[in-house]
């Protein structure tokens, strides 16, 4: 499959720029603000935990790189924040 810029005939992500372009926080409905609040919260958590697991450690010493094959990932869900927006 080749892929060559000059072959893309849509404007799609000019439109979608400018939509953003000119949103404002008030436009967004409730619901919308709401999940993504959320989401960050859980990331931050995320972020805030991750230098206590090993692979993480591993990573930010620097002895994971982008280079290094990652054989196997585990990961644990609790309940209590996967059902939290239920």
């Amino acid at each position: 499959m080749h892929f060559s810029f000059h072959e893309i005939k849509t404007d799609y992500t000019q439109k979608l720029a400018e939509y953003i372009h000119h949103l404002r926080y008030e436009d967004l409905p409730a619901e919308v603000t709401d999940r993504a609040k959320k989401i960050i919260m859980q990331t931050i958590g995320v972020a805030l935990a991750a230098p206590e697991v090993p692979l993480a450690k591993a990573a930010i010493s620097g002895k994971i790189t982008s280079r290094s094959p990652v054989r196997s990932a585990t990961a644990t869900i609790s309940t209590t924040i996967a059902n939290a927006d239920r």
